[in-house]
């Protein structure tokens, strides 16, 4: 049995610290022309992805989450780790041609980043199948554009409240797919350039978009994040922590402590308070889920 069903991303996160401020770089390089150079402090590798990291967040919560994800012919350090955490992993596809999906992460001093993403094996995600397991709920998460809108339509076949979490991706679907996506779907999560780019491309504020479902809920960094359900706008504050390290895998923390609350029972914005302590304790670690590779595991990883 399984409480919560994550379709998303599984990566190793190459994690490339700058000590600069990416907002300088750019700025004193403005040109028609953009060409930026920068040093990094440091390289290691970390476990990512969204529905590993959420799955991983899940179940130091004590909630049971599938990832529905493939993984490539180098993924024994990570499926190691999962294993250890106890993390089900029978919904994952082995990709044996492919090498994990690789996402290169440059971070500031301000904690903004940068990110390139290399898909490997989740090229093959459309092949993977799952089941219902007693879910009592789906996370459709970022993937290709038409996997994301299968998963959206094999959950609600299945019959399971959706929470829509299209991250990055949200800018690979067409204003259709889309609008499709929102009409099955019970819940959305964005950060504030993906609801830009919604309402950019629907031609509305986001505030109609959620006139259609149960909530919207856009994640603000430092700032916090916003619950706008029943034509209300609610602000709930970030957890202040006074030295932040490193904010990969932080709205996926948030979103594993936002979902463990909404399976308590507790109201969407007490569920963003847990999400709010979850982002604040991964903020104070080094990658997604707290655990950096060592170089013997790192050996045909970079």
């Amino acid at each position: 049995m399984a409480d919560v069903l994550i379709s998303g991303s599984i990566t190793y996160d190459i994690l490339l610290p700058v000590n600069d401020s990416f907002r300088r770089l750019i700025d004193q390089r403005a040109s028609d022309a953009l060409s930026v150079g920068y040093n990094v402090e440091s390289l290691s590798v970390g476990f990512g992805g969204p529905a590993a990291n959420m799955s991983f967040h899940l179940s130091r919560l004590g909630v049971e989450a599938l990832p529905i994800a493939c993984a490539g012919r180098d993924f024994a350090p990570y499926e190691s780790w999962l294993t250890r955490n106890q993390v089900d992993q029978s919904l994952l596809l082995h990709i044996a041609d492919a090498m994990t999906a690789r996402v290169f992460i440059s971070t500031d001093t301000e904690q903004n980043q940068l990110l390139g993403y290399f898909p490997g094996a989740m090229a093959h995600s459309g092949r993977c199948k799952l089941r219902q397991l007693g879910a009592r709920l789906a996370v459709a998460g970022p993937d290709d554009r038409q996997t994301i809108i299968t998963r959206v339509e094999q959950f609600r076949q299945l019959g399971l409240p959706i929470l829509f979490d299209p991250g990055q991706a949200v800018t690979s679907l067409g204003k259709a797919q889309l609008e499709y996506a929102l009409n099955a779907v019970r819940w959305l999560i964005v950060n504030e350039f993906e609801r830009d780019y919604i309402e950019s491309l629907l031609g509305k504020p986001i505030t109609a978009t959620a006139a259609n479902l149960e909530a919207v809920i856009v994640t603000l960094g430092a700032a916090g994040s916003e619950l706008i359900n029943r034509g209300l706008s609610r602000q709930v504050p970030a957890k202040f922590v006074e030295k932040p390290l490193d904010p990969t895998g932080c709205g996926d923390a948030f979103r594993a402590g936002l979902i463990a609350g909404m399976l308590e029972g507790k109201s969407l914005e007490e569920a963003m308070y847990q999400g709010s302590d979850s982002a604040a304790q991964n903020l104070q670690h080094r990658g997604a889920q707290g655990r950096l590779l060592d170089v013997t595991e790192m050996i045909g990883l970079v």
